[in-house]
């Protein structure tokens, strides 16, 4: 039976199956398109209005048409874009708050859209390496221009309507009762009009044609699916739209079965799968987090605090230095000054947050604190103590967390009298920025604290991963063998700036050289200091207490694996630099040979998956997954390759491991064993990812 209704002469069809409201799931294009055409047909509809609820218009999210074949995909959407565009009668779309995706593509072939006052649209499918297949690369050009077509298509960030309120893509802003103001518009709207009619503007062909040559390069995102979107666009303006069509189509059928957007889908759905917990329920137990105290007034702790007070929560900041206090007060408020100057924030969004920061030298204020964050210096004599004193200030109930990136916190949580109550909070740098929060669970941490620390990350907008106890846990862990690798690459005859360029192109956003002077070489020579002592078996190159020596410490100092001019961070070659590798050479008898870059990314990538496999057969890490999206957002590793175990499983773990074997054989041989569960998918030619029985 026909689901739609009257008012007057229009018709209203529903996109959504259940009430006006945010939580009901959408129709499938099949049953809207049977209800489209019983409208055609009756003779008493003169106009139709297609509606969704007030947040959504139509599609269940970013992944709801990315399937082409399957039902509900982009053939059963492009055949209803197909008959909205080609109705007698004129359709009207009335979008609510949100319109993405398969919705997109239907609301830009409806006649007329009329929109709420706060609608966003966006076009996702580049985030996950596709292309939008049902037209939206042929209509969105006419609707408001090439260059807004080509910035929204290739950022896939939601664009707010009404900043087009004067062009072919909104014909009415309502400002009361959206489908109220459709219908009203619908009676008395005339004869359709199609975007596929009007002509493209603002094309500047040189412009664009340089942009075809550095954006595939440039985008953190599939170069495939970039160079995909640009000839698409370049399509609708030099070819009929017909034929832009056929080649959205065809382009969209060849990203959808490629590597990169298997990886980009892997990544998306492997952030969601990140906060699920075997064996605990996070929605029991969880404590109310009211407000937080964090002791350490630097860099580190100031971020923290910056990402509570952003939130809404009430952060009282504890240093025993006032001008450490001041300048993270300053820090902030010029950092938020810089979002009003960008438009990004209002003066009274600066007021409301900066009310909610506390500072004090006197660490007895901590006492009405929910959540107590310790972010001092990464030695353990001085946690120990920090907690210590925590232990003694904080109410019952209280927890107390670390933001330890390195030491064994089960040691930590033994001076407390409570233990139950101590996690990991591991935030990255910036901490109120960076969306990466690894979440460490001691052996004696309460599932309430663990599901309420989970709670924490989730409130403050980052994408949480549970850890088990080790060193370094599982970002940092994995990373101190990628960067061991890397300087062993330099020993064997690389130079830095190879090794970074090789890893860089290859699709990192950061090589590990360029990386190591941003965060201070010296914290770099204190980690391998204390892993040549404890992990004698495998080997150091030693590189870096050299730099260190010659006072080398990174940007901080102008100086480490690069040089930099005063005031800049653009990295600079320096001869120097290679003379300190040639007497560590030298001194260690090697003979420099020719590294490849492929050999360069091959050891460093593959250094990463191995002591990913070994915290997976240690339960450091829950699920493969979970590794990658700890790299994917905490280290810079390209989204579109999903992440280094993902990666692996696409390259074949078989291959992988017979690789690493090679490695082996060369030297660092107890390094370069394949884990054991690495072994064990490779025999069974199994993956990360589908470990099936194996482990």
């Amino acid at each position: 039976m026909p689901d739609y209704k009257m008012h007057g002469a229009v018709a209203l069809v529903s996109l959504q199956g259940g009430e006006n409201s945010a939580r009901a799931s959408s129709r499938q294009p099949d049953h809207v398109y049977q209800d489209l055409m019983h409208v055609l047909q009756d003779v008493s509809v003169q106009a139709v209005v297609l509606y969704g609820n007030d947040d959504n218009f139509w599609g269940d999210g970013p992944l709801d048409s990315l399937s082409l074949e399957q039902p509900g995909g982009c053939l059963s959407v492009r055949a209803l874009v197909e008959a909205v565009e080609h109705s007698p009668k004129p359709v009207t779309a009335a979008i609510g708050r949100s319109c993405m995706g398969a919705g997109f593509e239907l609301a830009l072939a409806c006649h007329f859209r009329v929109v709420a006052s706060d609608a966003r649209f966006s076009m996702p499918e580049i985030q996950f390496g596709v292309l939008p297949a049902a037209g939206a690369s042929q209509r969105l050009p006419r609707a408001f221009g090439f260059d807004a077509a080509l910035n929204a298509m290739l950022s896939g960030k939601p664009v707010a309507f009404n900043r087009y309120s004067q062009t072919p893509l909104v014909h009415q802003v309502a400002e009361g009762d959206l489908l109220s103001t459709a219908v009203d518009f619908a009676a008395g709207a005339s004869e359709g009009e199609k975007l596929r009619a009007l002509p493209v503007s603002g094309v500047d062909h040189d412009l664009f044609a340089e942009y075809v040559r550095n954006a595939s390069a440039a985008m953190p995102v599939s170069p495939r699916a970039v160079s995909a979107i640009l000839d698409v666009l370049e399509a609708a303006t030099g070819k009929s739209f017909d034929e832009g069509l056929a080649l959205e189509l065809s382009l969209a059928r060849q990203l959808a079965d490629s590597p990169e957007h298997q990886a980009l889908r892997h990544a998306w759905l492997s952030e969601k799968k990140a906060h699920q917990i075997t064996g605990l329920d996070l929605s029991k137990g969880v404590r109310a987090i009211a407000s937080v105290g964090v002791v350490g007034g630097g860099t580190m702790g100031a971020g923290i605090a910056q990402a509570f007070i952003n939130a809404g929560i009430p952060a009282l900041l504890v240093d025993k230095s006032e001008a450490a206090l001041e300048r993270a007060r300053k820090g902030m408020q010029a950092g938020y000054e810089s979002q009003l100057r960008k438009g990004r924030i209002r003066e009274s969004d600066i007021q409301a947050r900066m009310a909610l920061l506390t500072t004090t030298t006197d660490d007895s204020d901590l006492k009405d604190a929910d959540l107590l964050i310790e972010a001092v210096f990464e030695d353990m004599a001085v946690k120990k103590s920090v907690f210590a004193r925590l232990d003694e200030v904080a109410k019952p109930g209280a927890i107390l967390a670390s933001n330890t990136s390195t030491l064994d916190l089960d040691e930590i949580a033994l001076v407390t009298s409570r233990p139950e109550s101590v996690v990991g909070l591991h935030f990255f740098s910036p901490a109120h920025i960076m969306r990466l929060l690894e979440v460490v669970r001691g052996q004696k941490t309460d599932d309430g604290v663990l599901a309420t620390a989970m709670h924490v990350g989730k409130t403050l907008g980052k994408v949480s991963v549970v850890s088990g106890v080790c060193d370094g846990f599982i970002g940092n862990r994995m990373v101190n063998q990628y960067l061991r690798t890397a300087m062993l690459l330099v020993q064997a005859g690389a130079t830095p700036w190879q090794i970074d360029r090789a890893l860089e192109r290859w699709g990192m956003a950061m090589g590990p050289f360029r990386m190591s002077d941003l965060a201070g070489n010296d914290i770099g020579s204190a980690i391998f200091q204390r892993l040549e002592t404890e992990r004698p078996e495998l080997e150091f190159a030693g590189l870096v207490h050299r730099m260190c020596e010659a006072g080398r410490l990174g940007q901080k100092t102008g100086k480490g694996w690069y040089r930099y001019e005063p005031g800049q961070r653009r990295p600079l070659e320096d001869s120097d630099t290679l003379e300190l590798i040639a007497q560590s050479r030298q001194a260690a008898g090697v003979e420099p040979r020719r590294v490849s870059d492929q050999e360069i990314v091959e050891r460093c990538i593959y250094a990463l998956v191995n002591e990913g496999a070994r915290l997976l057969d240690e339960g450091i890490a829950q699920r493969a997954s979970d590794i990658d999206v700890v790299y994917l957002n905490g280290y810079g590793f390209p989204r579109w390759r999903g992440g280094p175990m993902f990666f692996a499983s696409q390259t074949g773990l078989f291959r992988v491991a017979r690789t690493m074997e090679r490695f082996a054989e060369a030297g660092d041989s107890s390094f370069w064993q394949p884990a054991p569960l690495l072994v064990r998918l490779a025999q069974f030619n199994s993956t990360f990812e589908q470990p099936g029985a194996v482990q």
